[in-house]
């Protein structure tokens, strides 16, 4: 059996799922409720993206991945910052 090199293994597939699942979280979210309430919004799905990590820690068959978590903020920090630069520039008739 051969012995791998390669002390961490990194999905960045995953991880770009998971940014790009929290990113269109957080643009739909953006549309359908305005900025009602933006960085309760914004703390909520980063919290939920906690919770499901941790979740998954408890599951015999998952894992929790610190770097999912961080993907997941990312994603809605990101999309805040786009959404946010455009609204500033007028822009916001996507």
């Amino acid at each position: 059996m051969p012995v791998s090199n390669k002390i961490i293994d990194i999905s960045f597939g995953d991880k770009l799922n998971h940014f790009g699942a929290f990113f269109v979280l957080y643009f739909v979210g953006y549309f359908r409720y305005g900025k009602l309430n933006n960085y309760k919004f914004i703390s909520g799905l980063i919290f939920y993206g906690i919770f499901i990590e941790t979740v998954q820690y408890f599951l015999p068959f998952r894992e929790f991945s610190l770097l999912d978590v961080l993907a997941d903020s990312f994603g809605v920090l990101i999309s805040y910052l786009i959404l946010n630069l455009l609204s500033k520039k007028n822009i916001s008739n996507i």
